[in-house]
């Protein structure tokens, strides 16, 4: 037998090996990462999947000018972009590996992307030009934040706004059906950015073409920062919603915030007051996490969202910390008050509110509750068990800001 043909087959055979391997490796981490979503095992570990993605990492240190110990998570990534190019996107992205296989489903429409634009590397450097100006543009389209959003939906009650953060998924896998590999290669840009990266490190032949391409980036920094500008100090998202404790400013919340469901599933777990917003808070802050005292509140006990955050949208704090934290102010609607309005003694809310915000007047012989402005967390525990027909007193969001410790 020809040496050509004993050599041909060994390559072959080790071909054969290292794509069962890579196979192998794949399935784990698409597993790992969905246990992570659906946060089954710690909570805190739920954060770990989108915080590996530098596209995520660098735009929301950028924006929110906040970096944590999360930010070395997407390092690794980094250093293999600038030495293999897309290999994390071959080797390891769990969305790469879902819409893989979901392109399986129609091989004849391979490659019928190839005359399409780069949209990524636009993503990429509107996000990047935002980030600069302080609001980071088109954060949720990260693969890596698309995973886990759709893996985090999943708990009691399933309603269609609680899976609404899932359909971006469902979405770029019909896409992948429709066109296989268009996604990975001219849309995503967390691959854009592994593909940007390895060019630097290792150079290109062609001259003209990298003069070309340095100026249209140029002009996409220069359309995001602007862009980012008028979002952030012109458009949408300015209600006073309720946001969990620890958030950036509104201004900042809506862009930094990449929908990935990590605080909601936590808060499910615990107290179940974060939904994904439906169009309170602006049509930038769609699906974005406010806070709803029914049918729990915010307590004094619990910080779970306080540790998932990959974003820095939400800042990683203590229990102490997060008691001192104010969300919101109550204020007493006393013409549904069953002591302001119908005389008869209640002092319910006086009773359960842990930081002693609230304060008895006498009126007519009756002793009625106001809220303590300087005192008052938001926490919403008056609100729900307040004993009305009607709840008698509300939180109202606005400003978050620190106040002076109490004793709980």
């Amino acid at each position: 037998m020809p040496d050509s043909v004993v050599t041909d087959g060994k390559a072959v055979k080790s071909s054969a090996r290292g794509g069962i391997v890579r196979l192998i490796i794949r399935a784990c981490f698409f597993l790992l990462a969905i246990l992570f979503g659906i946060q089954v095992l710690r909570s805190e570990l739920a954060g770990i999947l989108p915080s590996m993605s530098p596209f995520l990492a660098v735009c929301s240190a950028v924006g929110a000018r906040r970096i944590t110990v999360w930010f070395l998570l997407c390092l690794p990534v980094f250093l293999m972009s600038c030495w293999k190019g897309r290999w994390f996107c071959s080797r390891i992205c769990p969305t790469g590996f879902l819409l893989e296989y979901a392109g399986r489903l129609r091989p004849g429409s391979k490659a019928k992307y190839v005359l399409w634009p780069r949209f990524g590397n636009v993503v990429l450097l509107l996000a990047f030009g935002g980030a600069l100006a302080g609001y980071p543009l088109l954060m949720w389209f990260d693969p890596l934040s698309i995973f886990n959003g759709f893996t985090a939906v999943w708990h009691k009650p399933v309603t269609i706004i609680s899976t609404l953060p899932a359909a971006m998924l469902v979405v770029i896998v019909l896409f992948s059906i429709w066109r296989p590999n268009a996604w990975c290669h001219r849309c995503c840009p967390l691959g854009a950015l592994q593909e940007n990266m390895g060019r630097v490190f290792h150079g290109s032949a062609d001259g003209q073409k990298h003069d070309k391409e340095g100026r249209r980036a140029l002009l996409a920094l220069l359309a995001g920062s602007f862009a980012g500008v008028i979002a952030r100090n012109f458009m949408w998202g300015r209600r006073s919603v309720i946001r969990p404790p620890g958030s950036i400013e509104e201004g900042k919340f809506s862009a930094v915030c990449v929908r990935c469901g990590n605080c909601i599933r936590a808060c499910q777990k615990r107290e179940n007051i974060i939904y994904p917003d439906m169009g309170s808070s602006g049509i930038d802050g769609l699906l974005t996490p406010v806070i709803k005292m029914v049918p729990g509140y915010c307590s004094e006990w619990c910080n779970e969202c306080n540790k998932v955050c990959p974003t820095n949208a939400i800042a990683r704090m203590s229990l102490d910390e997060k008691r001192n934290i104010s969300i919101g102010t109550a204020r007493v609607l006393k013409e549904k008050c069953l002591a302001w309005d119908k005389k008869q003694s209640c002092l319910v809310c006086h009773e359960y509110c842990a930081y002693h915000a609230l304060q008895l007047v006498d009126k007519d012989g009756v002793k009625c509750p106001e809220v303590d402005a300087d005192i008052c967390r938001g926490c919403g525990l008056c609100q729900a068990v307040c004993p009305a027909e009607e709840r008698a007193i509300i939180v109202e969001g606005g400003v978050q800001k620190k106040l002076k410790p109490v004793a709980v």
